[in-house]
């Protein structure tokens, strides 16, 4: 299984307005950050290219707490972007890239971070300054990834955080035997392996093999059983499945969805997967 860059930047062109100058993010992505990445033996993915039903939150802050690594292009003073450099600081310790175009005044709150700067012409980008840039991200992602250096400012300045873990994974562990609790030091296996899952049940899922993407999910509803999104994706792939046949899929899809209590939840998601017979707009 690859390890994974996730990608935090603006879409498309966009304005700095401290300039005025118009930058097209997209080429950055496109012919830098991407490339680097894939260089670097890593799957990358920029919110935009990520498979998801309903809202893009929950999918979005699982990359931010589960990515080997985030880049973040903080171009263009990007109010989306900086507040997810911000959760990811809070959430990793260690790997997390950023990078920004080199015209960028920085404000004071990142303007101690060690951001690695490249150059537009206007809206392009020259092809040397291309081959520069690909080649430093590359080399610093491989050397970031190796030494696991403290680089968010959060845990630099209190050495004694610990990182977040999901009260799921958590609660899996404690009721493991005791074997299983025993190998499973400080989350991390557990960890691993909850996000390997997903990963795999996302692929199958893009490739429309619904039936392996919910045997992958069942797997995975083990280590985090009342996790919603984990919950909703394997109604989802059990309906689309239409095993053993379209009305018996439908049933069980509802029965498994039917653990989140959507005729009482406040939650957006349940509520339509019910109502609209979790047809495809859900």
């Amino acid at each position: 299984m690859s390890m994974k860059c996730f990608v935090v930047m603006g879409f498309g062109k966009k304005t700095d307005y401290q300039s005025g100058r118009v930058l097209d993010l997209d080429k950055s992505y496109k012919y830098i950050i991407k490339p680097a990445a894939e260089d670097a033996g890593l799957e990358c993915l920029r919110a935009d290219e990520i498979v998801h039903s309903g809202l893009i939150d929950v999918p979005m802050y699982e990359q931010l707490l589960s990515a080997d690594v985030v880049v973040a292009d903080i171009s263009t003073s990007n109010a989306n972007a900086f507040y997810e450099l911000g959760v990811r600081h809070a959430l990793r310790p260690y790997s997390t890239i950023t990078i920004a175009e080199d015209k960028m005044m920085f404000p004071f709150d990142v303007s101690h971070l060690a951001v690695r700067k490249y150059q537009h012409l206007g809206e392009g980008i020259d092809y040397g300054e291309v081959q520069r840039m690909r080649g430093e991200l590359t080399t610093a992602l491989k050397t970031i990834l190796a030494a696991k250096n403290t680089d968010s400012p959060v845990y630099r300045f209190f050495s004694d955080l610990t990182p977040p873990v999901r009260r799921q994974i958590q609660k899996a562990i404690a009721q493991s035997s005791p074997e299983a609790v025993k190998q499973a030091d400080a989350d991390a296996p557990m960890n691993e392996t909850a996000r390997n899952l997903m990963s795999q049940a996302e692929a199958a899922r893009a490739r429309s093999d619904f039936e392996a993407a919910a045997s992958l999910l069942n797997k995975l509803r083990l280590l985090a059983p009342k996790d919603p999104f984990v919950i909703q994706r394997l109604a989802l792939a059990t309906y689309k499945s239409k095993l053993p046949d379209p009305v018996q899929a439908l049933d069980e899809a509802k029965k498994i969805l039917s653990e989140l209590e959507p005729d009482v939840s406040t939650d957006v998601e349940p509520n339509l997967c019910t109502r609209f017979e979790l047809m495809e707009k859900c």
